[in-house]
């Protein structure tokens, strides 16, 4: 089997039965710290607006 990356469509290598030509997926090692720095980013980003609507809410509550 053609064992492709399902994110940048690179062939990454085979594997048994080698005869047969259908395509599996995988993701490369490539795309994996891409996809893997994006993950980490969206999750800093999340803490941070999670934290500030924390912050601002108990705010709002001190001005009523």
């Amino acid at each position: 089997m053609i064992i492709q990356c399902a994110w940048c469509k690179k062939i990454v290598g085979e594997k048994e039965p080698l005869q047969d030509k259908r395509v599996t997926s995988t993701i490369c090692p490539e795309c994996f710290k891409k996809l893997k720095k994006e993950i980490e980013k969206r999750k800093r980003e999340e803490k941070k607006h999670s934290s500030g609507k924390t912050q601002n809410a108990g705010q709002k509550s001190l001005k009523e």
